[in-house]
């Protein structure tokens, strides 16, 4: 089973294409330099100067040439630079990404540091379980408040938020909120 990669591992991976782009998108313009120049030195080295019409036609292939490599280096540098632009677009998005992620982790850790007393659970769903229960057992099985409290604490249930034990007083407050809740 192949596991899914981190936010962090596809950050890395992004900017390594990133730093891979830049790198063949300076040997491009690197290689491309180097052809002109060495064209422009083939075409200054000394040599008999013909102006017969035979000469110019030579001349003119080897400008076409030069036009031709100079114009695929320029395309693949566009290209590259596109693909350059298209990474570090979704470097960014990754970016914001985790960092959203991270105001939202540390959110949950100053939750948790600020207020340790509060145990209880502000869940509405096991709310409303527990005033099924309450309920149940008041009323079913005719347990009194005391009773209810004991086998909440021993089955180890949190209590509501606000609430930080389980005694009589919450069982009673509990069980008067679930019969106005559900009749």
């Amino acid at each position: 089973m192949k596991k899914k990669p981190s936010l962090l591992d596809i950050e890395l991976f992004a900017q390594e294409r990133t730093t891979e782009n830049q790198k063949e998108l300076l040997k491009i313009e690197e290689e491309s330099d180097a052809a002109v120049f060495e064209s422009l030195a083939m075409d200054e080295q000394p040599e008999d100067v013909d102006l017969s019409t035979e000469s110019f036609p030579e001349k003119d292939h080897q400008v076409i040439r030069l036009i031709e490599i100079t114009e695929n280096h320029n395309s693949e540098i566009n290209k590259l630079k596109q693909e350059l632009f298209k990474v570090k677009e979704q470097l960014r998005v990754y970016h914001s990404f985790l960092s959203s992620q991270q105001k939202k982790i540390t959110e949950l850790e100053n939750r948790k540091m600020t207020a340790p007393g509060t145990s209880g659970v502000v869940d509405a769903n096991y709310t409303k379980l527990l005033l099924k229960n309450v309920v149940w057992l008041r009323e079913e099985k005719e347990f009194t408040a005391n009773d209810v409290a004991r086998l909440f604490r021993a089955e180890g249930f949190q209590t509501p938020h606000p609430h930080e034990k389980w005694d009589a007083n919450l069982i009673d407050k509990l069980y008067q909120s679930a019969k106005k809740t559900f009749l």
